[in-house]
């Protein structure tokens, strides 16, 4: 079929307006899944580990730390799966011309806004990968980790990942965190419930990091798992006390478990930022 003026070839002979949105990316990304099944297309090899943030305030307090992407992407891929991985992970890295969804758009869009102030390229792009990350947890079995700490409330963990994990049957636990301990707080009456479930997240995410820090084999792997578990402590202090400047009566339910937040230069060895997609 000749290619029309409304629309423009790419990877895989999709068909796409000059100037796509979500509502128009998001049915092919179903297509993918339905044409692979929706197992094959989120295939998770060993635990789902989903990453997102740090948000930018927290991000900028602490500029030699690398964020939550990269460091998820570290993880061994035998052992751990990040949507980044799967089959659909990859078709959206690598969507057009080998360009991955966010500068896909970025190309078309530039610094065009919507009448929130929002930039349209990361608006049309995030609500892409929501609606994948969705359908990934939906598979999801057992136990997840996570690397969020200081994730932003708007962001796609908080948003829609975290509904989705709670409402998955399959999931045992997040961090170790049993899902019926964080479904008791995330379902309660508290105003405040489902930051109060975040952050027992982030707590057990920070808490996993140290218990794998003390039973370390060598003293290598011991200053490894140090490093990540003061990075994801930092993160957490320090979105939690910007969390409760902003909010006027916090609750007092789950404890900070007596974890100082360290000052950037004393955390060993700074990662360097990796560029790549955008994290969540």
């Amino acid at each position: 079929m000749a290619e029309t003026a409304s629309e423009v070839s790419t990877s895989d002979d999709l068909r796409l307006p000059h100037r796509p949105t979500d509502a128009d990316i998001i049915p092919a990304v179903q297509a993918w899944i339905n044409e692979k099944g929706v197992e094959d297309a989120f295939k998770i090899i060993g635990k789902l580990l989903l990453y997102s943030g740090p948000r930018r305030s927290v991000s900028n307090a602490f500029m030699g730390l690398e964020r939550n992407h990269p460091r998820a992407s570290w993880m061994d891929d035998a052992q751990y799966t990040i949507i980044d991985r799967t089959y659909i992970g990859r078709r959206l890295d690598n969507f057009v011309a080998k360009k991955n969804i966010y500068t896909y758009l970025e190309g078309i869009y530039a610094n065009e806004k919507d009448e929130n102030g929002r930039l349209l390229y990361e608006r049309y792009a995030t609500a892409v990968m929501m609606f994948a990350s969705v359908v990934l947890v939906s598979v999801a079995k057992g136990d997840v980790e996570t690397r969020v700490c200081g994730a932003d409330e708007r962001g796609i963990f908080y948003t829609k990942e975290l509904p989705a994990l709670m409402a998955n049957k399959k999931i045992s636990s997040i961090n170790g965190v049993s899902i019926e301990r964080l479904r008791a707080i995330y379902y309660s009456e508290a105003k405040d419930a489902t930051y109060q479930t975040f952050r027992k997240i982030c707590q057990g995410e920070a808490a996993l990091a140290r218990s794998r820090r003390n039973s370390a084999a060598t003293k290598k792997n011991a200053e490894d798992l140090q490093e990540e578990y003061e990075v994801s402590r930092a993160f957490f202090i320090a979105e939690r006390k910007e969390t409760i400047k902003a909010i006027q009566t916090p609750s007092p339910k789950i404890s900070d478990e007596a974890m100082p937040l360290p000052p950037a230069h004393n955390i060993s060895h700074p990662f360097m930022y990796i560029h790549g997609m955008p994290s969540h």
